[in-house]
């Protein structure tokens, strides 16, 4: 079996996933947006197969947008060392932002996106 064909995050995310950010139907728009919540977790907690970066330049460009941000959100707040991240998915009707990101006992809520 090809790791192409494997899923992550108990099979949550597959690698046609990342079509995702492109739909535009708005009557799935709550399911999209919970899969591209996972989506980017996933990436920034490290938990999508090297493979699909590989294979897919989609999923290689998003990878870097997302490491690059985390990056820049570290400079900002001061944080030297971009290691040891945790992203939480916090989206919802109660909270006002969509992550908890957590980097060396720093915690960071990510906007809202509208």
């Amino acid at each position: 079996m090809s790791d192409v064909s494997k899923e992550n995050l108990d099979d949550k995310i597959k690698i046609d996933d990342i079509n995702v950010f492109s739909y535009k139907n708005r009557s799935k728009n709550d399911s999209y947006n919970k899969k591209r919540e996972d989506i980017i977790a996933s990436i920034i907690n490290d938990k999508i197969q090297e493979e699909y970066y590989k294979s897919s330049q989609e999923w290689n460009n998003f990878k870097h947008e997302i490491k690059s941000f985390i990056k820049d959100l570290c400079k900002i707040r001061g944080i030297i060392s971009g290691n040891n991240i945790k992203c939480i998915v916090k989206a919802g009707r109660r909270h006002h932002f969509d992550f908890e990101i957590v980097t060396h006992h720093t915690l960071f809520n990510a906007i809202k996106s509208s």
